[in-house]
């Protein structure tokens, strides 16, 4: 009987150590599966920081493009009122070309220029007006 109970108490012990082994396995198991968590989490931190970082540079560079666009349209304005304005002078020089064009013909057609011309052409022929 003594063989028997020294017998069950050794299967208890190894059963006992079996278990133990088991559970230190399985507490390996659960650090490792921990640590690799932690990477995950690490690396999860590390992505997110980076999509913080390009949302604010794609802010910027949308602050940057609205500020160049706004630029863009104010040397527009400004490009168009010039041209606008030498379009305006160059109408005031046409007119005042035609007034002077204007006045020359009239001037043609008055009766002492008109005499005159005849006076000229009355001299070749040896007639006097």
């Amino acid at each position: 009987m003594l063989k028997n109970e020294q017998a069950a108490l050794k299967n208890q012990w190894e059963d006992r150590v079996v278990d133990v082994s088991v559970a230190e396995n399985a507490y390996r198991q659960s650090i490792e599966a921990y640590g690799a968590r932690q990477n995950d989490l690490e690396q999860a931190r590390l992505r997110l920081a980076e999509a913080e970082e390009n949302e604010i540079n794609s802010r910027k560079e949308m602050e940057e493009a609205d500020n160049n666009w706004q630029a863009a349209k104010a040397i527009l304005f400004a490009t168009e009122q010039e041209v606008a304005a030498a379009n305006f002078d160059n109408r005031i020089a046409d007119l005042q070309e035609l007034e002077g064009t204007a006045t020359r013909l009239e001037a043609l057609h008055s009766p002492a220029h008109q005499e005159l011309l005849l006076s000229y052409l009355l001299v070749p022929l040896g007639k006097e007006a």
